[in-house]
């Protein structure tokens, strides 16, 4: 594991080994545990808002899902790149979870939303049990409805994929009484296809590295 530091906000990563390794002693402890995987647009949103930068270090495991994060903080090799892309402790999150006969919980802003989150997820692993799938919505955007049901459903994992940092919130607002073990919160943007970065994402890369140029500039001036 490693910890770094990107526009002011500190983070650790971890290799794939490490993260099962991580994701395992979790889902074996008395008491949920949080996990976010993180963006560029989420970090750079998150600079300028510090009640989130706290949420993302109080996160119990953060994991990078953009290279150009690793990249742009000195720190990426070809192996971590690789793991990335290939969404590697996902696949092996869902595989290991179904294996043991597991269930998992999908949640978004939207009943739509969540069950394309459903889709992408049994594309990666179609032996995954389902304990519930649904979009925040449903409850009126209540915590404690959603909690209800949450409970009621007990999953081992909820997989969430809600707008930033929506789900962060709810994650952290909820987690000291669900019996789940586990919450990750999902990148916004759809990972099970992962293509060649448009011009749009390539531009946006390129003004973060600069943000992050400029921001460590200004700490050593």
């Amino acid at each position: 594991m490693k910890r770094y530091s990107i526009l002011g906000i500190s983070l650790r990563d971890y290799t794939a080994r490490e993260a099962l390794k991580q994701i395992d002693r979790f889902l074996n402890g008395g008491a949920m545990n949080t996990v976010a995987c993180v963006t560029v647009q989420n970090l750079t949103e998150t600079a300028k808002q510090d009640a989130v930068k706290e949420l993302i270090e109080n996160t119990d495991m953060t994991l990078c899902a953009e290279a150009e994060i690793l990249e742009a903080a000195g720190i990426a090799s070809m192996g971590r790149i690789h793991e990335i892309r290939e969404q590697t402790v996902l696949r092996e999150c869902l595989r290991k979870t179904a294996k043991r006969g597991g269930s998992v919980f999908f949640l978004g802003d939207t009943q739509k939303e969540a069950q394309t989150l459903e889709e992408a997820m049994l594309k990666l692993c179609s032996d995954i049990r389902v304990a519930g799938c649904a979009g925040y919505d449903f409850f009126d955007r209540l915590p404690e409805q959603l909690m209800n049901a949450l409970n009621e459903a007990a999953p081992q994992i909820i997989f969430s994929r809600m707008s930033w940092p929506q789900d962060l919130e709810l994650m952290h607002q909820c987690s000291r009484f669900l019996n789940a073990m586990l919450w990750i919160a999902m990148p916004e943007k759809d990972f099970y296809h992962p293509a060649k970065a448009s011009v749009a994402e390539k531009i946006r890369n390129m003004i973060f590295r600069k943000k992050v140029n400029k921001y460590n500039s200004g700490k050593t001036d």
